[in-house]
Protein backbone atom coordinates (compact mmCIF):
# COMPACT_ATOMS: atom_id res chain seq x y z
CA UNK A 1 0.00 0.00 0.00
CA UNK A 2 0.97 3.62 -0.50
CA UNK A 3 2.51 5.76 2.01
CA UNK A 4 1.74 9.45 2.53
CA UNK A 5 5.22 11.23 3.56
CA UNK A 6 6.09 15.08 3.89
CA UNK A 7 9.36 15.67 2.21
CA UNK A 8 11.58 18.24 3.71
CA UNK A 9 11.51 21.90 2.28
CA UNK A 10 9.93 25.27 2.01
CA UNK A 11 6.85 24.61 2.47
CA UNK A 12 7.51 20.94 3.05
CA UNK A 13 6.26 18.78 0.69
CA UNK A 14 2.65 15.76 0.30
CA UNK A 15 3.97 12.93 -1.30
CA UNK A 16 2.80 9.62 -1.89
CA UNK A 17 5.38 6.85 -1.84
CA UNK A 18 4.98 2.99 -3.05
CA UNK A 19 8.32 1.44 -2.72
CA UNK A 20 7.91 -2.32 -4.19
CA UNK A 21 10.97 -5.09 -4.29
CA UNK A 22 12.29 -4.34 -7.85
CA UNK A 23 15.38 -2.63 -8.61
CA UNK A 24 13.76 0.36 -10.32
CA UNK A 25 11.54 3.27 -9.15
CA UNK A 26 10.15 6.80 -10.90
CA UNK A 27 9.51 10.24 -9.37
CA UNK A 28 6.54 11.86 -10.53
CA UNK A 29 5.54 15.11 -10.92
CA UNK A 30 2.37 16.92 -11.85
CA UNK A 31 1.03 19.04 -14.13
CA UNK A 32 -0.21 22.74 -14.38
CA UNK A 33 -3.56 20.69 -13.95
CA UNK A 34 -3.57 17.75 -12.19
CA UNK A 35 -2.04 16.07 -8.62
CA UNK A 36 -0.74 13.35 -6.95
CA UNK A 37 -4.74 12.78 -5.86
CA UNK A 38 -6.04 12.75 -9.28
CA UNK A 39 -5.65 12.79 -13.18
CA UNK A 40 -3.60 10.06 -14.35
CA UNK A 41 -1.03 10.15 -11.24
CA UNK A 42 -2.94 7.73 -8.66
CA UNK A 43 -3.42 5.18 -11.73
CA UNK A 44 -0.31 5.15 -12.56
CA UNK A 45 1.49 4.45 -9.17
CA UNK A 46 -1.06 1.52 -8.83
CA UNK A 47 0.31 0.24 -12.47
CA UNK A 48 3.71 0.44 -11.98
CA UNK A 49 3.23 -1.33 -8.31
CA UNK A 50 1.78 -3.74 -9.90
CA UNK A 51 4.69 -4.30 -12.07
CA UNK A 52 6.92 -4.22 -9.16
CA UNK A 53 8.03 -0.59 -9.73
CA UNK A 54 8.48 1.60 -7.16
CA UNK A 55 7.18 4.82 -7.21
CA UNK A 56 6.57 8.61 -5.26
CA UNK A 57 4.40 11.62 -6.58
CA UNK A 58 4.72 15.06 -4.90
CA UNK A 59 3.19 18.44 -4.82
CA UNK A 60 5.00 21.01 -6.33
CA UNK A 61 5.14 24.20 -3.70
CA UNK A 62 2.68 26.18 -5.79
CA UNK A 63 -0.27 23.29 -5.35
CA UNK A 64 0.96 23.10 -1.97
CA UNK A 65 0.18 26.52 -1.09
CA UNK A 66 -2.95 25.64 -2.97
CA UNK A 67 -2.03 28.78 -5.92
CA UNK A 68 -2.94 28.64 -9.22
CA UNK A 69 0.29 30.48 -10.63
CA UNK A 70 3.02 27.87 -11.07
CA UNK A 71 6.34 28.43 -9.21
CA UNK A 72 9.05 30.16 -10.80
CA UNK A 73 12.13 27.52 -12.01
CA UNK A 74 14.54 27.92 -9.80
CA UNK A 75 11.63 26.32 -6.65
CA UNK A 76 10.24 23.99 -9.12
CA UNK A 77 13.90 22.57 -9.65
CA UNK A 78 14.40 23.19 -6.13
CA UNK A 79 11.95 21.07 -4.88
CA UNK A 80 12.62 18.62 -7.39
CA UNK A 81 15.94 17.82 -6.30
CA UNK A 82 14.72 17.79 -2.65
CA UNK A 83 12.53 14.74 -3.87
CA UNK A 84 15.30 13.02 -5.15
CA UNK A 85 17.78 13.13 -1.85
CA UNK A 86 14.91 12.63 -0.10
CA UNK A 87 14.16 8.96 -1.81
CA UNK A 88 18.44 8.87 -2.43
CA UNK A 89 18.73 8.77 1.22
CA UNK A 90 15.96 7.21 2.03
CA UNK A 91 15.56 4.11 -0.56
CA UNK A 92 19.04 3.68 -1.29
CA UNK A 93 18.25 -0.36 -2.34
CA UNK A 94 15.69 1.59 -5.34
CA UNK A 95 17.48 2.50 -8.48
CA UNK A 96 15.77 6.43 -9.20
CA UNK A 97 14.26 7.48 -12.58
CA UNK A 98 13.30 11.16 -13.10
CA UNK A 99 10.12 12.26 -14.53
CA UNK A 100 6.92 13.65 -14.37
CA UNK A 101 3.88 15.04 -16.89
CA UNK A 102 3.50 18.14 -18.70
CA UNK A 103 5.83 21.03 -16.53
CA UNK A 104 6.68 18.25 -13.98
CA UNK A 105 8.65 16.37 -17.40
CA UNK A 106 9.87 19.71 -18.33
CA UNK A 107 11.50 19.97 -14.15
CA UNK A 108 12.54 16.32 -14.05
CA UNK A 109 14.55 16.73 -17.45
CA UNK A 110 16.11 20.51 -16.13
CA UNK A 111 17.05 18.30 -12.93
CA UNK A 112 19.09 15.69 -14.63
CA UNK A 113 21.44 18.48 -15.19
CA UNK A 114 21.93 18.92 -11.35
CA UNK A 115 22.18 15.48 -10.42
CA UNK A 116 24.56 12.81 -10.20
CA UNK A 117 24.20 9.33 -9.26
CA UNK A 118 26.51 7.43 -6.82
CA UNK A 119 28.62 5.79 -10.08
CA UNK A 120 28.29 8.69 -11.49
CA UNK A 121 25.92 8.88 -14.20
CA UNK A 122 22.71 10.78 -14.87
CA UNK A 123 19.48 9.29 -14.19
CA UNK A 124 17.25 7.89 -17.03
CA UNK A 125 14.28 9.80 -18.10
CA UNK A 126 10.70 8.89 -18.34
CA UNK A 127 8.81 12.27 -19.59
CA UNK A 128 4.97 11.72 -19.82
CA UNK A 129 3.12 14.74 -22.57
CA UNK A 130 6.43 16.97 -22.58
CA UNK A 131 5.19 20.54 -23.24
CA UNK A 132 6.45 21.48 -26.29
CA UNK A 133 4.54 24.35 -26.72
CA UNK A 134 1.54 26.45 -24.88
CA UNK A 135 -1.99 24.98 -25.37
CA UNK A 136 -2.47 25.41 -29.12
CA UNK A 137 -0.16 27.09 -30.39
CA UNK A 138 2.39 24.97 -32.03
CA UNK A 139 4.03 27.82 -33.90
CA UNK A 140 5.69 28.43 -30.51
CA UNK A 141 8.19 25.83 -29.48
CA UNK A 142 10.14 26.38 -26.26
CA UNK A 143 12.19 22.89 -26.57
CA UNK A 144 15.08 24.35 -24.82
CA UNK A 145 14.72 21.96 -21.59
CA UNK A 146 15.70 19.17 -23.82
CA UNK A 147 19.15 19.86 -24.27
CA UNK A 148 19.80 19.02 -20.49
CA UNK A 149 18.87 15.08 -21.56
CA UNK A 150 22.43 13.64 -21.44
CA UNK A 151 21.16 9.85 -20.38
CA UNK A 152 19.00 7.34 -21.51
CA UNK A 153 15.07 8.68 -22.46
CA UNK A 154 11.14 7.65 -22.36
CA UNK A 155 8.70 10.17 -24.00
CA UNK A 156 5.15 8.64 -23.83
CA UNK A 157 3.43 11.33 -25.45
CA UNK A 158 -0.39 11.15 -26.07
CA UNK A 159 -1.53 11.71 -29.68
CA UNK A 160 -4.25 14.21 -29.50
CA UNK A 161 -1.96 16.25 -26.91
CA UNK A 162 -2.68 20.37 -27.56
CA UNK A 163 0.71 21.05 -26.14
CA UNK A 164 3.16 18.84 -27.97
CA UNK A 165 1.11 15.73 -30.57
CA UNK A 166 3.23 12.43 -30.80
CA UNK A 167 4.46 13.91 -34.46
CA UNK A 168 5.74 17.09 -33.45
CA UNK A 169 7.25 15.80 -30.22
CA UNK A 170 8.95 12.75 -32.27
CA UNK A 171 9.91 15.40 -35.17
CA UNK A 172 11.97 17.64 -32.28
CA UNK A 173 13.54 14.84 -30.62
CA UNK A 174 15.14 13.39 -33.81
CA UNK A 175 17.01 17.24 -33.95
CA UNK A 176 18.00 17.45 -30.61
CA UNK A 177 18.09 14.11 -28.68
CA UNK A 178 18.04 11.61 -31.50
CA UNK A 179 19.31 9.03 -29.08
CA UNK A 180 15.45 9.36 -27.10
CA UNK A 181 12.63 6.79 -27.36
CA UNK A 182 9.21 7.65 -27.73
CA UNK A 183 5.97 6.34 -27.60
CA UNK A 184 2.28 7.21 -28.56
CA UNK A 185 -0.68 6.88 -26.04
CA UNK A 186 -3.37 6.87 -29.23
CA UNK A 187 -6.52 9.01 -28.92
CA UNK A 188 -4.58 10.49 -25.34
CA UNK A 189 -4.76 14.62 -24.87
CA UNK A 190 -2.33 16.35 -22.96
CA UNK A 191 -3.69 15.21 -19.79
CA UNK A 192 -4.30 11.31 -20.83
CA UNK A 193 -7.66 11.75 -21.14
CA UNK A 194 -9.08 9.08 -23.84
CA UNK A 195 -12.45 8.53 -24.58
CA UNK A 196 -14.35 6.18 -23.14
CA UNK A 197 -11.25 4.88 -21.65
CA UNK A 198 -10.93 5.11 -17.57
CA UNK A 199 -7.89 6.76 -16.34
CA UNK A 200 -6.64 3.03 -15.17
CA UNK A 201 -6.83 1.55 -18.78
CA UNK A 202 -4.76 4.23 -19.81
CA UNK A 203 -2.16 3.86 -16.95
CA UNK A 204 -1.78 0.22 -17.98
CA UNK A 205 -0.64 1.43 -21.34
CA UNK A 206 2.15 3.67 -19.95
CA UNK A 207 3.10 1.19 -17.49
CA UNK A 208 3.63 -1.40 -20.40
CA UNK A 209 5.78 1.31 -22.15
CA UNK A 210 7.82 1.86 -18.90
CA UNK A 211 8.26 -1.60 -18.17
CA UNK A 212 9.62 -2.51 -21.59
CA UNK A 213 12.18 0.54 -21.68
CA UNK A 214 13.33 -0.91 -18.82
CA UNK A 215 13.52 -4.20 -19.78
CA UNK A 216 15.05 -3.62 -23.23
CA UNK A 217 17.16 -0.96 -22.16
CA UNK A 218 18.40 -0.51 -19.02
CA UNK A 219 20.52 -3.25 -17.02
Amino acid sequence: MPDQISIPFDPPLDATVNIRSGKYGLILAHGKTDDISDGILPSLQKKLAEKNISSISFRFPFRQKGLRQIDDVPTLDGSYLAVWEYVSQNYEQVTWLVGGIDIGAETAIRATSLIMTDDGSVPVVIALNYPLYPPNRPETIDAASLGAIMGDALFVQGSESNQGSYDRMRNQLMMMVPHADIVKIRGANHEFVVKEKSFDRVAFWISNDIERFIKNGLP
